[in-house]
């Protein structure tokens, strides 16, 4: 006796599905469609939700919505970039300021205690070597303080024409 004569076969599609008509997935997916049916490109959402999506997707398009964040009115992503670059190059030469001026601050410090040495030393005339040396350190110490204060003057330059820039650039936003 075979599985036939109690029904359909049990291996296959057939055996999933007695007693139904087993439908072809073609015909699924039209009816998935039909029933789903939506303009195009447009998302299947509610209707605020909807016209937020346009709202933004205009932004977008007129460029507004920038990576860094909404609602800043930039002209366009190109300038965003640019401040933001401009911000970084800011910072890095505030920071390289400060140590400057520290630096500075310290080899005026370390010359002031060069000078009360030397005032000492030039009156010792067996202490000569030691006035060389002293002598030699003293000069170094004074191009160092040169060099030093012209990196301050070429980063405060600089400071000043980010700061044009920034405020032009927020006088064209307003």
């Amino acid at each position: 006796m075979t599985n036939h004569a109690w029904g359909p076969p049990l291996s296959g599609r057939g055996s999933r599905a007695v007693g139904r008509t087993p439908r072809p997935s073609s015909f699924l997916r039209l009816r998935f469609a039909r029933v789903h049916a939506r303009p195009p490109g447009r998302a299947v959402t509610s209707g605020h939700r909807v016209e937020r999506a346009k709202k933004l997707s205009h932004l977008r398009a007129r460029r507004l919505i920038t990576p860094f964040g909404a609602g800043e009115s930039y002209v366009n992503v190109e300038s965003a970039i640019l401040l933001k670059d401009l911000n970084t190059k800011r910072s890095k030469l505030e920071e390289q300021m400060t140590e400057a001026r520290s630096l500075k601050a310290d080899i005026y410090k370390r010359g002031r205690e060069l000078d009360a040495a030397l005032a000492t030393v030039f009156n010792d005339p067996e202490r000569l070597h030691e006035t060389r040396v002293f002598i030699t350190n003293k000069a170094l110490f004074n191009i160092r303080a040169k060099h030093l204060s012209h990196r301050l003057d070429t980063a405060r330059d600089t400071l000043r024409l980010l700061q044009k820039y920034f405020t032009a650039n927020e006088d064209a936003d307003r």
